[in-house]
């Protein structure tokens, strides 16, 4: 039996002026970002119901020490994408 595989469009970039990360997101849907350090130390969870499927989510930064990090994307428990990105 084969899945079908469901393709979903994310894309981020660093916002330095609202120290957050952008994530665009071409998919509807209960959205969850669970963000890591490099070393796999749980950092948090943000959960998100897109209305719209080019929606942007962001990720407040705030209280993050400068360094790399990795945003993991799920739909509802589906992984879609995983985001590197380092904080100054």
């Amino acid at each position: 039996m084969t899945l079908p595989m469901a393709l979903h469009t994310v894309a981020a970039m660093i916002n330095n002026q609202q120290d957050c990360i952008d994530i665009l997101i071409g998919t509807t849907g209960n959205l969850i970002i669970k963000v890591f350090s490099v070393h796999g130390q749980f950092i948090k969870t943000v959960q998100k119901t897109m209305q719209d499927s080019e929606g942007k989510l962001s990720v407040s930064l705030a209280g993050l020490s400068s360094g790399n990090y990795v945003a993991n994307v799920f739909k509802d428990s589906l992984f879609l994408h995983s985001v590197r990105f380092n904080k100054n």
